[in-house]
């Protein structure tokens, strides 16, 4: 199942990938002919120093601060800690959606892990216990049954079939009482159809087919051999692809089907030697690998129809140098791999077509505009059903320890396209920060709605006053007051009209508005206790979102157009002093609740937006506790001050933000608590006995509810 499927080097049987999981447990032995297979179709790999005590998915970049671990949280303990760099990512759905592949556990045992967009990392588990390893290989086309391999005894490891309801089932071996060694290595599109290879009575391993119909059937070998071991299979579930044993210590690349049975596909110009089938694309008709090409073993890319048989896809640098396809396109048009320039220089990710043929993938997305410096693409190991995005591992001078997986994005055939180079990592944070947008969002209305319901005037004004305030920094014209109903009953409000901005968010148009019942039985004296409760709504914002993510070594912006809608609700209740008849004290603590519904958009497509996302409809909800502090004094007789201090908290907090991301799936943020501070101040200038010129500033201050925000203004306040 090529769209989506790779054979790693030193493949999926521990102990045999070129680019290893370090500090993890590997079994004595492993199956003979996937061992031998690894020697054949992995060159010489590029020279990595990988600390040892290294784990973390490499298949998703060691994302910090915003993945969510699920199962067993210690089986992907380091995934969002910075000094980890390094694991195996094998293989993503074809939609997009799931990353699977093994990553070491705090302990140094490997485990097999998917990272599914909204549900975040999950470990697998093992067919035994938590103390054993296992691996994921490849994943259906809607992520939902993963394959692969796990330990049963201490070194022995058996193929596995995952599915969310039914977990790790075990699909045995041939051999009596399922003794030995088998490993899954490639699932149909609908996950109903597992190939690899399994151990026989007599300890030889050989290809299988799996079914649940059928359940393991044997593919037997090609003529001559002993062994095989099946590498892929068609999204179809129809066409068989791998390796066996011919005789002499040489190995066939082999095509199997119900019809055919195992077909001996040959070699690249017919020379004595070896080569291995790793892909098939939907339907069987377009199959890739490598071959030998020469008596002195060098190796190359092929790729298969039956019209043209075995066709040499050469290398990048031309006649020296190995090469291997990993991957074909749905159609078969578009072959990934790995390939030298030279004999013994590293290795870089291609790209094939058959009108530009072999192309280096980083020169492709260079001449594209995508900014390439200090990154090498060792391998592409994947590509999507459409052909537009290709996987693979990279090097990053930028991540700490290097390697990290990619998705890169192809410019379109025959047009501009919009090439682009990412990962997981990048695409995580910026769905993060994305978040915290509009989380800033959230706090900046809190404030707003503050202003309206009073927060720079005493508890105890005249009883009827009102005014008008004109703001900057988030504009806003506004209007507020505070009616008496009797001696202890009064309602406060107000609205107004205007734009804000946090980080990553642009509020337009905003219209605010705000009220409140406050209980303050002034008749009991100067030391009484007063309550309140209120609501805001701001509905119908127009909001503009910018999303920022890594492209290469720079960045790129996503921006979307929207309509969100505040909406908050709360109860107050505090005590009031009058230490003199010209001072006022007051504290107070608040319970309440805020809500942020944002419709879904989609982000514009364009040069600087390879990875655009569609953003669904969601609320944010929070449950906010406050505390407050507030002073005013009469300090001249036409002149009062007032300061005030609040801190904010979520005890609570939800988001229902989804974006889907080109060639990443459905990826959500980690649900954060927030909190806050909101100084603020003002002075007021009694131009008579009923009207008063205010001076105001307020702010909200993080870190965790975003960057700091400053508002001020002044006004004009009547008191009757």
């Amino acid at each position: 199942m090529s769209r989506h499927h790779s054979i790693p080097c030193a493949a999926a049987v521990p102990g045999r990938r070129r680019e290893p999981l370090r500090s993890s447990t590997l079994p004595a032995t492993a199956l003979v002919s996937l061992a031998a297979a690894a020697a054949l179709i992995c060159g010489p790999a590029r020279a990595q120093t990988i600390p040892a005590s290294v784990n973390v998915i490499e298949g998703l970049g060691g994302v910090t601060g915003s993945a969510r671990v699920v199962g067993n949280s210690d089986a992907i303990a380091n995934f969002s800690d910075t000094r980890a760099n390094y694991a195996a990512g094998y293989a993503i759905s074809g939609d997009g959606s799931t990353v699977v592949g093994a990553s070491n556990t705090s302990s140094g045992v490997a485990r097999a892990f998917l990272w599914r967009d909204t549900a975040g990392v999950r470990d697998l588990g093992s067919l035994v216990s938590s103390t054993n390893a296992s691996f994921a290989a490849s994943v259906s086309r809607d992520g939902g049954v993963v394959v692969g391999h796990s330990e049963v005894t201490p070194g022995r490891w058996q193929a596995f079939r995952w599915t969310l309801s039914g977990g790790m089932e075990n699909l045995g071996t041939f051999a009596p009482g399922n003794a030995g060694y088998s490993t899954a290595l490639d699932v149909s599109d609908d996950g109903e159809v597992v190939v690899g290879g399994a151990y026989t009575a007599s300890t030889v391993d050989r290809a299988f087919r799996w079914t649940r119909t059928t359940g393991m059937v044997n593919l037997g070998v090609l003529a001559g051999g002993s062994f095989s071991d099946a590498l892929g299979v068609s999204g179809d579930g129809n066409v068989v692809v791998g390796l066996s044993e011919i005789g002499g210590g040489q190995w066939r690349a082999f095509r199997w089907t119900q019809s055919t049975g195992m077909v001996d596909m040959g070699t690249i110009g017919g020379f004595a030697g070896r080569s291995a089938a790793t892909s098939a694309n939907t339907d069987g008709s377009v199959i890739v690998g490598m071959s030998v090409v020469n008596a002195a073993g060098q190796t190359h890319a092929f790729r298969w129809t039956a019209a043209a048989g075995m066709v040499d896809l050469g290398t990048i640098g031309g006649a020296a140098g190995n090469s291997i396809a990993h991957g074909v396109s749905g159609d078969g048009s578009i072959v990934v791999g790995s390939s030298q320039f030279s004999a013994n220089s590293p290795n870089r990710a291609f790209v094939w077509t058959q009108g530009a043929g072999m192309q280096d993938l980083g020169a492709i997305l260079a001449a594209g505009g995508v900014n390439m410096t200090g990154i090498e693409l060792v391998s592409a190991r994947g590509v999507s059903q459409a052909g537009d995005l290709v996987t693979g591992a990279g090097v990053f001078s930028s991540a700490a320890g290097g390697t990290r997986p990619y998705v890169a994005r192809l410019p379109a055939a025959g047009g501009p396209g919009v090439p682009g180079l990412t990962t997981a990592e990048a695409v995580a944070q910026s769905i993060d920060r994305l978040a915290r947008s509009r989380t800033a969002q959230m706090v900046t209305q809190v404030l707003l709605a503050s202003v309206h319901l009073g927060v720079n005037d005493q508890i105890s004004c005249a009883p009827q006053c009102g005014g008008a305030y004109l703001s900057f920094g988030s504009f806003n014209a506004s209007v507020h007051g505070r009616q008496a109903i009797d001696s202890a009953w009064s309602l406060v409000g107000g609205a107004g009209l205007g734009r804000n901005d946090d980080p990553g968010v642009d509020v337009t148009r905003t219209v605010s508005l705000a009220g409140a019942l406050r209980f303050d039985p002034a008749d009991r004296g100067p030391s009484r206790p007063f309550f309140e409760w209120g609501v805001a709504l701001a509905p119908n914002q127009e909001t503009t979102y910018t999303r920022t993510y890594a492209n290469g070594a720079g960045n790129a912006e996503g921006t979307g157009r929207t309509r969100t809608h505040f909406a908050q609700s709360y109860l107050r209740a505090g005590w009031v002093q009058r230490a003199d008849r010209r001072t006022e004290l007051a504290a107070s603590a608040s319970i309440g609740r805020t809500w942020l519904r944002s419709r879904a958009y989609s982000e514009t497509e364009g040069d600087n937006n390879p990875f655009e996302a569609r953003v669904a409809a969601g609320t944010d909800v929070t449950t906010l506790a406050s505390l407050g502090v507030q002073a005013t004094r009469l300090v001249h007789p036409r002149l009062e001050l007032s300061v005030h201090l609040h801190g904010h908290r979520s005890l609570e907090a939800r988001s229902d933000l989804k974006a889907t991301v080109r060639g990443f799936g459905e990826v959500a943020p980690q649900a954060r608590r927030v909190s806050w501070l909101q100084p603020g101040m003002r002075a007021g200038v009694r131009l008579s006995r009923q009207l008063v010129l205010d001076l105001f500033a307020n702010a909200s201050v993080g870190p965790d509810g975003g960057s700091t925000q400053a508002h001020g203004g002044f006004g004009l306040t009547g008191r009757f």
